[in-house]
């Protein structure tokens, strides 16, 4: 291996074990910051040999849970069982750089967390166990074994800008739950124990997350879901013995659809811009129609706000401010925009493509659609794209929500991603419609939801299919001078 390859390969490992660690640490074991955050200086020194390469055979660690952990993992008294001990202990975590696992290599893990008295294992891979090694891990109870590969940890999706926070309730939060809504188990919305949060944090059957999704307009949207197995494929349960029957269906998911979704609002947050900033840019917006998105227009906001040419220094992006303000208050604005009859013909699908229209209507209100090929190209810019991609898909959050959609699975994450692809593009085509009221844009939507209904719901499709639409809108905005 030479210097380059053994770079990335360090690099590389040093990102999964971050997220190996942060993730034992939010799920409550006793891992510092220090820890979990380890510099790529560090990890070199702890774990690289004499060469730089790093061995994986070092990384393997163990972890205590906290007393908080040890309360959520305590199940509540019963009569015959008053004072119940923890269904937790301390964990270990190891590496292995095998390039093939089967059961040989899981049934040695296994028998080194039963020789240590670990509670809980993970086994980190290259390589994907085989199916049949994988059935060995639900079979050595009492012990909690998880198996991820390494390319699942190089990145902690619990970090991203768009995953809602998962917060695992202690049996007794569970219990006052169930009796703030008069519940039964079964009527909880659920999460698959497959789901990548789920995985994240070691879900158990049973067990209910909060998730606490942030809304800008809404402030904070709590809902709560319980943790159930993967329901078995029907076939699978026909061809099955008849005496197994009765057990394997308890896997299906309930045939009525989940239409109880608990949740709470809580504290909304304060407006993103100051007033003498959104004077200023809802002024120099004005000026864009005939100024477009520049330097020009921000004086002249400046100007009719009532304020000297030198408070354009509150804006240090200069021009980009105004794209910006414009898609923050817009996507801000959208909840105000518009109202759904109470029709049940008014499904999900429904409601997206109206709010998607209702924000590009937007743009032709405010008179930017002629310019908006020049906020494309300051959005294309290097130091604007974290922005202007952070904006987009915070528009794709709010109008998933604004629609009631409620998913909380690996769903959530694709909607999101192919809707994002969907409206850049059909913001892009619409600065070229020369048709009556953008009819040829609405047009367009519509061919481009219809794509994303053929695919259906599989996950690689989806994103296959938005990946397509990413490239596709990249190559529109060059051939329209934009360089990216």
């Amino acid at each position: 291996m030479n210097e380059d390859a053994i770079q990335r390969e360090l690099s590389r490992l040093w990102r999964i074990m971050k997220t190996v660690k942060q993730m034992c640490a939010d799920r409550g074991y006793e891992l510092t910051d220090e820890e979990c955050n380890l510099s790529l200086n560090e990890f070199r020194d702890q774990f690289a040999d004499e060469s730089g390469a790093p061995q994986r055979a070092k990384m393997a660690f163990t972890a205590r849970p906290t007393p908080e952990m040890l309360k959520k993992y305590t199940p509540l008294p019963r009569p015959g069982q008053p004072d119940p001990e923890p269904d937790i202990g301390t964990i270990h975590v190891e590496f292995s750089g095998d390039t093939s696992i089967g059961i040989k290599q899981l049934k040695s893990f296994a028998q080194l967390l039963s020789e240590k008295n670990y509670r809980t294992g993970i086994f980190v891979t290259v390589a994907k166990p085989t199916s049949s090694a994988m059935k060995i891990v639900p079979s050595i109870l009492p012990i909690h074994m998880e198996v991820f590969q390494e390319e699942d940890l190089l990145v902690n999706i619990s970090r991203h800008e768009l995953v809602p926070k998962h917060t695992l309730l202690s049996p007794e939060d569970k219990k006052r739950l169930l009796e703030r809504y008069r519940l039964k188990e079964t009527q909880l919305p659920r999460i698959r124990i497959d789901d990548p949060m789920a995985r994240y944090l070691g879900l158990k059957r049973g067990q209910v997350v909060k998730i606490i999704r942030k809304s800008e307009t809404a402030g904070r949207y709590a809902s709560y879901r319980m943790s159930l197995p993967s329901a078995l494929p029907l076939r699978t349960i026909l061809r099955a013995p008849a005496t197994l029957r009765p057990l394997l269906v308890q896997t299906l998911p309930q045939t009525l659809p989940q239409r109880a979704f608990y949740y709470s609002y809580e504290e909304t947050h304060p407006p993103p811009y100051r007033e003498a900033e959104s004077a200023i840019l809802s002024s120099a917006l004005s000026h864009v129609p005939t100024s477009g998105f520049t330097q020009q227009s921000l004086t002249l906001g400046a100007k009719d706000a009532g304020y000297l040419d030198i408070s354009t220094n509150l804006f240090p992006q200069g021009a980009f401010e105004i794209v910006k303000y414009h898609l923050v208050t817009q996507r801000l604005g959208l909840k105000d925009r518009i109202q759904f009859p109470h029709d049940p013909r008014w499904g999900v699908g429904r409601k997206v493509r109206s709010l998607v229209l209702e924000r590009l209507r937007a743009n032709a209100d405010a008179g930017v659609v002629g310019r908006w090929q020049d906020a494309l190209a300051l959005m294309s810019l290097a130091e604007n794209i974290p922005t202007s991609l952070k904006e987009l898909a915070a528009l794709s959050d709010e109008i998933w929500f604004l629609a009631g959609d409620g998913s909380v699975d690996s769903s959530w994450y694709t909607k999101r991603a192919s809707l994002s692809a969907i409206y850049a593009a059909t913001e892009t085509f619409q600065t070229t419609d020369q048709s009556t009221e953008f009819r040829d844009t609405e047009q367009f939507l519509d061919r481009r939801l219809e794509e994303l209904r053929t695919v259906g719901g599989a996950i690689s499709g989806t994103l296959q299919w938005a990946g397509f639409q990413a490239g596709s809108l990249v190559n529109l905005m060059r051939s329209k001078g934009v360089r990216i």
